[in-house]
């Protein structure tokens, strides 16, 4: 698949790959979330996008 056919695209994610935030907690090795909101917000986003 080439990723011309998959763009526009908004991916959210609930958990960031970094440690960067008070009170992260680890979930599984590489992903952190803030641990009194467990997955209730997206930590990171992914956006595929062509510029016109």
């Amino acid at each position: 698949m080439k990723i011309e056919d998959n763009y526009p695209s908004l991916d959210e994610f609930d958990y960031s790959p970094y440690n960067c935030l008070k009170d992260m907690l680890e979930i599984e090795p590489g992903k952190y979330r803030i641990a009194h909101l467990e997955n209730r917000i997206p930590m990171v986003y992914a956006v595929l996008a062509t510029k016109k």
